[in-house]
C-alpha cells in the first residue's frame, strides 16, 4: 500500500507542476515584457509647417502680431552702414596695394570689417592710383584717396 501511495504522490505532483507551467506560458503570453531599448525606439513625429495660398492668412503661431509673412512687407530691418575710407597707395606699380580703413589689401583680397554690431565683406577689385574698386556686401563702389564713403 505504501508503494500504491507513493505513485499517487507522485502523479499529482507532476500533473500540478505541468499545469503551472502551463499556466505561466498563458500569463507570459498574455503580457508582453518590455525591453528598455523599446522604450526609447519610437519615433518621433516631425512638425509640418505650411504657408496657406493665400498668403493674407499666413500667420506665425509663435508669434501672432508678426508681419514676416505678409505680402508686401520687409522682414530684413536696415544694416548700418560701414564707412569706407581710402586711406592710402602702397605696393609697386606692378603689384598695388590699397589702404582701406587701415587694412591693406591687393586686387582679389577679401577682409571682414566690423562697425559695433555691423559686419561686411570688402574686396578689392582694381586699384587705378587715386580710386579703388571695392565690392561690399555685393555692391560696387568707387573710393576716392581720402573720400569717406
Amino acid at each position: 500500500m505504501n508503494l500504491h501511495c507513493f505513485r499517487s504522490l507522485l502523479l499529482a505532483t507532476l500533473f500540478l507542476f505541468l499545469l503551472s507551467q502551463e499556466a505561466a506560458e498563458a500569463q507570459s503570453r498574455a503580457i508582453p515584457r518590455l525591453r528598455p531599448l523599446d522604450l526609447i525606439t519610437n519615433d518621433v513625429p516631425k512638425s509640418v509647417f505650411t504657408i496657406p495660398s493665400p498668403e493674407s492668412q499666413a500667420r506665425d503661431p509663435f508669434f501672432p502680431e508678426s508681419v514676416r509673412l505678409k505680402p508686401g512687407t520687409k522682414t530684413s530691418a536696415p544694416r548700418p552702414a560701414i564707412k569706407l575710407l581710402y586711406n592710402g597707395l602702397s605696393g609697386t606699380a606692378e603689384k598695388p596695394l590699397a589702404i582701406i580703413n587701415g587694412r591693406t589689401l591687393a586686387p582679389g583680397e577679401s577682409t571682414e570689417l566690423r562697425a559695433g554690431a555691423a559686419r561686411a565683406t570688402l574686396r578689392c577689385v582694381s586699384i587705378q592710383g587715386e580710386t579703388v574698386v571695392v565690392e561690399i556686401d555685393g555692391r560696387q563702389m568707387t573710393l576716392r584717396l581720402g573720400d569717406k564713403k
